[in-house]
This record gives C-alpha cells, sequence and structure tokens, in this order.
C-alpha cells in the first residue's frame, strides 16, 4: 500500500513538472511571436534564458504536484500549475506597476481571491469534461491554450502602448478570468474522441517547442531601424571610421589614465598607436544629452536633448547624414534604447540596429524579483544567468565582426557602437571582476536595485561598488580587444579612423551623489577618448583640455573637409593654441531649459545649479584640484565672475534651443529607461 502510495505521488509530481515545462515553453513561444509580431522588436534568445525560464517554470511546477499529492487529487495538477503562473505572473506585473517589491494585503491578498475564485470556476466545469482521453488530455490541451491569454494579458499591464487602452488592468483581469472558462466549456462540447484529443496533445507540444527552436537558431535580437538610400560614389582615398561610444565610463577609471586597477589591457594597446587625449570633457552628464552632443558637434543648450515625449529636431544635421552625402555606408548598433529611431538619432544611418534589452520577456520581471530576494546568489550565479537589463558588448562586436566580413560594397564604412555595460546595474561576467569576486561576501555585497532604494552603504560595500563597475570596464575593454583583432584580419585596422571615447561617466557618491544625470562634476563629465588616425603606428598623448562635440569636425577634417554647423574644434588642432572655453549643462527634463550650467576655463571651472540639494554657484581650480574637493568661489569671486559672463555670453549668441519634436509617451520604453536608472 505505501509503495502504491509513494508511486502515485511521484506520478503527480512529474505530470505537474511536464505541464509546468509545457506551460514555460508555451510562455516563451508567445512573448517571442508577440515580440516579432507586435513590437518589431525580435528578442535574441540564447540557452541561459530558456535555462532560467524552465527552471522558474520546474519549481512552479514541483510545488503544484507535491500539493496535488498532499491534497490526493492527481487531477489537480493542471489546475494548480495554470493557478500558479497566473498568481506568479499577474503580481510581478502589477507589483511591478505600482513599484512595490514588498508584500501587499491589497495587492497580493486580491489577487490570491481572484485566482482562486477563476480555478473552482474552470473546475466545476471541467468535472463534466467526459471520461477516458479526452479527460486525460484536457490538462495538457487546456492549460497550453490558456498561457497566449495569460502572456497577452501581462503585456497589457506594460505595454499599453502597443495595444493601446484606457484602463488595462481590469481588461487584463477579465482576459485571465474569461479564456479558461470559455476554453474549457468549449473543449467539453467538442472534444469527445481519444483521436482529436491525442491530436490536440501533441500540437499542443509541438507548436511552442517549435517556435522556441526555430527563434534560437534564428540569430540574435536586433531591431533594424532608419534604412536611408545613399550615394553610391565616393573618395578613393576615403578612410573606414570605426567610432565606439562607450555607457557610462569615467575616464579616471581606465588604466590607460593610470588607474591602478588594470582595467583596460587592450586599450593600453590600442594607445601605442593611437592619441590619447587625456583632458577630455563631455558637454552633458547623460546619455540622452550628450549623445545628440557627440552626433551634431553642438552643446546640450543648442539641441535641447531628447525625453520620453520628445525627440531631436530634424532641423539637426547629424554627423552620418554628411558622411552619406560623402558616400560613406552608415551602419549604427545600440545597446540603450535613448540612441534609437524613437528620439531621432538615427538620421543618416542606412541601417541602424537597436538591440532588444530583453524587458519585453518574464525573465525581467522574473530576475528582478530574484535580486530583490536573493541579491547575493543572483550575484554568485552571473556568469551562467542571461543579461537581462541590456544587451552585451559582446553581442555587437559579434555583429560588427559579421558585418565587416560579409561586406561587398565598394563605399568606405562608417560604423557606429554604442555599448552599455559599464551602466548599472554592472552585469559583467563574474570572472572580470576583481579576484572573480572572492572577495565578496553576503554581509559585504549590496546589489544595484538595493542601492535605488537609499541603503547606506559601509566602506567595503562601497568597494565591492566600485569593484563591479571596474568588472564591466574589463569586461568592455576585452570585447574593444576583440573589435581591433577583426579589424586587422580583415585589414582594416592600420588604414581606419578608430575613436574610442564615452558619452558621460559614473558617480560613486562623489560629492554624495551616485549614478549620473544630476551633476556636472568630473566623475560625470571627464571622459576618455582615444583616437586612432589613418596609418597611425607612434603612440601620442594630448594634454590639452578638449571637448566630445570635437570629435564630429575631427572626422571631417581627416576628410579634408570642415564643419561650419559644429561648435567644437579639430582634434588636430589641438595644444596650437589656448584652449576656447567648454560649456556643458544638464538641461530639464520636462522643460528644455539649462537645471546645471557650467564652463572649463584657464584651468578654472565655474558651476551654475538651479537644482534642489546642490550649491547654486561652485568654482574649482581643476589643474590643481581635479577631485572639485576645494570651493574658491569665496576666495576668487573675480573669477567666478568672469566666467559666469563666458556663460552668458556663449548662451547669448547661441540664440534660443533648437525646438524638439513631441513624440507619444510609450510606457514600455520609460520602463526600460527606468529599469537603467534614466527615469526615477
Amino acid at each position: 500500500m505505501r509503495t502504491m502510495m509513494m508511486k502515485t505521488t511521484l506520478r503527480t509530481i512529474w505530470t505537474a513538472l511536464q505541464l509546468a515545462l509545457l506551460a514555460a515553453a508555451s510562455v516563451l513561444a508567445t512573448e517571442l511571436i508577440y515580440a516579432h509580431a507586435v513590437l518589431d522588436s525580435p528578442v535574441r534568445l540564447e540557452a541561459s534564458i530558456v535555462g532560467l525560464y524552465a527552471a522558474v517554470f520546474a519549481v512552479t511546477g514541483l510545488a503544484a504536484g507535491v500539493a496535488s499529492a498532499v491534497l490526493r487529487r492527481p487531477g489537480a495538477a493542471s489546475l494548480l500549475v495554470g493557478a500558479g503562473l497566473t498568481f506568479l505572473v499577474l503580481a510581478l506585473r502589477l507589483h511591478d506597476l505600482a513599484d512595490l517589491w514588498t508584500a501587499s494585503a491589497t495587492i497580493d491578498g486580491g489577487l490570491a481571491l481572484f485566482t482562486v475564485a477563476v480555478a473552482a470556476s474552470v473546475a466545476w466545469i471541467a468535472g463534466s469534461i467526459g471520461e477516458g482521453m479526452p479527460r486525460r488530455a484536457a490538462a495538457t490541451v487546456l492549460l497550453a491554450a490558456y498561457v497566449p491569454a495569460l502572456v497577452l494579458a501581462a503585456k497589457l499591464l506594460v505595454n499599453t502602448s502597443a495595444i493601446p487602452l484606457d484602463h488595462p488592468t481590469p481588461v487584463a483581469l477579465a482576459l485571465v478570468a474569461a479564456w479558461p472558462l470559455l476554453l474549457t466549456l468549449l473543449y467539453r462540447l467538442t472534444v469527445r474522441s481519444a483521436v482529436a484529443s491525442t491530436r490536440l496533445v501533441a500540437v499542443s507540444w509541438f507548436v511552442p517547442l517549435a517556435i522556441v527552436a526555430a527563434s534560437a537558431l534564428g540569430g540574435p535580437s536586433r531591431s533594424a531601424e532608419g534604412a536611408v538610400a545613399r550615394p553610391t560614389i565616393a573618395r578613393p582615398d576615403a578612410p573606414p571610421i570605426i567610432w565606439v561610444t562607450i555607457d557610462t565610463l569615467r575616464a579616471d577609471h581606465l588604466s590607460v589614465y593610470g588607474y591602478p586597477v588594470r582595467t583596460t589591457p587592450r586599450l593600453e594597446e590600442f594607445a601605442r598607436t593611437a592619441t590619447v587625449y587625456t583632458a577630455c570633457g563631455s558637454q552633458a552628464p547623460s546619455t540622452w544629452q550628450s549623445v545628440p552632443s557627440l552626433l551634431s558637434g553642438l552643446t546640450p543648450y543648442r539641441h535641447g536633448g531628447v525625453s520620453e515625449t520628445r525627440r531631436l529636431s530634424q532641423d539637426l544635421l547629424l554627423l552620418p547624414e554628411v558622411l552619406q552625402k560623402q558616400g560613406y555606408e552608415t551602419i549604427g548598433e545600440s545597446a540603450n534604447p535613448w540612441v534609437s529611431a524613437r528620439y531621432g538619432m538615427t538620421q543618416g544611418f542606412d541601417e541602424f540596429h537597436l538591440y532588444n534589452t530583453d524587458d519585453e520577456l518574464m525573465l525581467y520581471d522574473f530576475m528582478k524579483l530574484a535580486m530583490r530576494l536573493d541579491p547575493w546568489d543572483v550575484f554568485r550565479l552571473r556568469d551562467w544567468l542571461p543579461s537581462y537589463a541590456y544587451v552585451p558588448f559582446g553581442t555587437l562586436v559579434n555583429d560588427a565582426a559579421d558585418t565587416l566580413k560579409a561586406r561587398r560594397s565598394q563605399a568606405p564604412l562608417f560604423l557606429y557602437l554604442q555599448p552599455v555595460d559599464p551602466h548599472g546595474p554592472y552585469q559583467a561576467p563574474l570572472h572580470y571582476v576583481a579576484g572573480e569576486g572572492a572577495g565578496f561576501t553576503r554581509a559585504d555585497y549590496v546589489s544595484y536595485w538595493a542601492l535605488k532604494t537609499g541603503v547606506r552603504l559601509s566602506p567595503r560595500q562601497h568597494d565591492g561598488l566600485v569593484a563591479l563597475y571596474d568588472g564591466a570596464i574589463t569586461y568592455t575593454d576585452a570585447e574593444l580587444g576583440r573589435l581591433f583583432d577583426r579589424l586587422r584580419e580583415l585589414d582594416l585596422f592600420d588604414r581606419s579612423l578608430i575613436i574610442v571615447t564615452a558619452d558621460h561617466g559614473e558617480q560613486f557618491y562623489d560629492h554624495g551623489l551616485w549614478r549620473h544625470s544630476n551633476s556636472l562634476y568630473q566623475a560625470l563629465l571627464h571622459v576618455p577618448l582615444l583616437v586612432k588616425y589613418p596609418n597611425q603606428h607612434a603612440p601620442a598623448v594630448v594634454d590639452e583640455p578638449v571637448a566630445s562635440i570635437d570629435i564630429m569636425p575631427t572626422i571631417l577634417r581627416a576628410l579634408g573637409q570642415g564643419c561650419p554647423t559644429c561648435e567644437g574644434h579639430p582634434l588636430q588642432e589641438a595644444g596650437r593654441a589656448s584652449a576656447p572655453p567648454r560649456f556643458a549643462y544638464l538641461m530639464g527634463h520636462n522643460e528644455v531649459k539649462p537645471v546645471i550650467r557650467c564652463v572649463v576655463a584657464e584651468g578654472w571651472k565655474l558651476i551654475l545649479a538651479d537644482k534642489e540639494g546642490l550649491p547654486r554657484e561652485q568654482l574649482f581650480r581643476l589643474d590643481a584640484d581635479p577631485t572639485e574637493a576645494n570651493d574658491q568661489r569665496a576666495a576668487h569671486p573675480e573669477v567666478a565672475t568672469r566666467l559666469a559672463a563666458l556663460l552668458d555670453g556663449y548662451e547669448a549668441a547661441a540664440g534660443p534651443t533648437v525646438s524638439s519634436e513631441s513624440i507619444k509617451l510609450q510606457p514600455a520604453e520609460t520602463q526600460r529607461l527606468r529599469a537603467l536608472g534614466y527615469v526615477q
């Protein structure tokens, strides 16, 4: 008797586990179709994603199987799997919408009652299904057919732009309640033979598995945007141009710039045949303002930046447009959602690939939940888990290498890459972190998500956070090296103009501040800039202050062209005369006006802030105080007055900011930007 009970228990658990894995395949297949057909953003599917789905759903299946065995109701396994998944998926999405990651009597209690009521109704209708194969097949068929509706309901709770609804939550709940009841009733009325039920079971397994397999074999996720016709005639001596803008990379954390931790061995190698600009300043502390400056040669005061509801004006002339008119084939790759067609940053690109951040998958919710429940173990398992906040640089390098190898065009190439790996949540593979993370303990590790709640750091936790950031830099450096190796293999390295820089830096409680987009201190504005000019074979170092807006006129000077629309100056002229004043801005997110302004001139830096929590005016002597520790405003008021006049004079001469174009708010896009810390 005991042996028979054990066999029954194991059979029940095994059945529940199979059903849960079927649900995992169905969920993933539905999400892949939704991302491709509705969002036009095919998902990059890798083994770790499939493995994570299988693990999460297997746990749900085991729990349902054990519950069925304890209740001595083997036939309830499917119902419990469906109810468990419904509660898990909807709870994750509802908590995410409320930005609440603790238990809630309102959300969790109400959702539990809702789920029980739906499950009881389905069980009542299913009780009248005929005996034999139709009854045995019902669990598989109904669960597989229900899952797409559950996925759609979850999408309604975040992607209201794709399926616009005034009240998505009640519609999603109504769908989850009505669809399983209709399915069960339809099954009871139409499926009465063993042959029909057997075929439905086969289809229930085959379809989702075939979709997942086809996606896995179909290559990485990327969305091609902004294709534009281009001329076919170009200068025969025009060099290939490779420009890499690394997101969130502060110069003083690169060993090529003297950082004591060897974070950038491949850039050190690159510097032996390149020019290192040691004092390059960004024009803004965030991607949504700095990249427009890079591509236009203008400060944010002139172009205004972008936001969730506005994009760059088409009246701005961007570098890809200029190069395209000169016969270049222009290709871009970005892992940052700001740098995309939606925000007007792909003007002039023949092809532009925005890489999916994978938050179209429930994977993102699973990972966020895991990071909140057990961040330490998620950190320790980092090398075996999928990238969930952004696509890693390695994917961009792989696709760039494939593009370079497959090119048959005789036109010169402009290739722009925007990797985002040093950006929070600092998710580099663990073996790139100093000591492979061995220096961390559970007590000393703090997750990026915990930091967003405002927790206080111990000194060792601060050091651990910096080590994670440094590890992300080391990973990025290794991928840069792979790109350089590929260029050499294709005989492109020597004759190319190669630029490596950053859009802005990152703060680790410098001046009490974390992350970026909130100040104009050097931790955010001092960025690396390394340029290998065509056929350059000897190293060079330029200590003269330069700016990110100098890159566009530098590229055009290398082609024998000027840049009348640019405010920057060609880097080829750096050091030949006194450096001009440099201006940087943090523009308002909702209103296009300066929130923080600064000017650097004659070794001094003046910051004027109209932002809560920051001093209204600060003055620093950068050449003697690069960390901006000592405010010199009281000691040198005449310098502050002179620099303020430079700012006012620049703005008066620049005229009004170019009017940006309004775009419709997309909540799904806001979710991505919030995950990267750009939106609060």
